[in-house]
């Protein structure tokens, strides 16, 4: 079986002092095989982004120097259905191996920040925004290989650590069955412990009921910012992928998927 990080940051994204150099590092003093770097690029204003053709020359370079590795160039795209544009024209006919699509924002308000949360005042109202919106978002823009942590919101304000309502099953259902419908993956995001959630993202539930819908493409990243959380949880998630009934673990290289068994 072998270990993989799909998603972490490097200096490239201006929440991250490490170089891909230091991720290079970690990554084979971590014995893992398959290691993407995925830096940020979001459109809203005053959001990081970098210059991919630089960007993709360095990756490309220390790929070309780098044994006992495979380094994937990726790249995790904020998105919203109204940056559908920006993005498309980002990625346009730049040799990526790996695009992640992430809700950061909705209707131009960050999560993080809280001003998501100052114009929407239920947990109910906060899931059905955010998933109308991811879907009207991946609908716009379908240039990508897998949805990143799909419940970002478990994470932050009023919905912190909750549970989508039941309520709102046919809206979950909708986004979920797109990307199903699309050969489009999701990620087992382990962040989700760091941030003092009871579980990685997605939870479990929804990790289940993907695959229920007809999704097979699931990747696990760490979403490191720094050096020490890098393959953090990895065995972890494999095993929850295992105990869901998905039968191989996803990565890509060039925009192709690659699946390894896992049982």
């Amino acid at each position: 079986m072998i270990k993989t990080d799909c998603h972490n940051h490097s200096n490239y994204s201006q929440d991250c002092r490490e170089t891909p150099e230091q991720l290079i590092e970690t990554a084979l003093n971590r014995d893992i095989d398959v290691m993407a770097i995925t830096d940020h690029a979001d459109f809203a204003e005053g959001d990081s982004i970098f210059d991919p053709d630089a960007y993709l020359a360095h990756l490309h370079a220390l790929n070309s120097k780098t044994t006992g590795l495979t380094l994937l160039c990726g790249v995790e795209l904020g998105i919203q259905a109204e940056h559908a544009a920006l993005c498309r024209r980002f990625v346009a006919g730049r040799p990526f191996d790996f695009i992640i699509a992430s809700m950061h924002r909705a209707r131009e308000l960050d999560f993080y920040c809280g001003e998501f949360y100052k114009q929407h005042s239920t947990v109910e109202e906060c899931w059905r925004v955010y998933l109308e919106e991811s879907l009207r978002a991946v609908q716009a823009f379908s240039d990508f290989d897998v949805f990143g942590h799909i419940d970002i919101i478990r994470r932050y304000g009023l919905t912190r650590g909750t549970l989508m309502p039941e309520i709102l099953q046919p809206q979950l259902d909708a986004l979920l069955s797109w990307l199903a419908e699309h050969d489009k993956g999701l990620e087992i995001n382990t962040s989700g412990m760091r941030y003092g959630l009871d579980s990685f993202h997605p939870h479990v539930s929804i990790l289940r009921r993907f695959r229920q819908l007809g999704g097979r493409i699931v990747t696990i990243g760490s979403d490191s910012h720094t050096n020490k959380d890098m393959g953090a949880d990895f065995f972890t998630a494999l095993e929850m992928l295992r105990s869901e009934g998905f039968n191989s673990l996803a990565t890509f290289h060039r925009r192709q998927v690659c699946f390894h068994p896992v049982v």
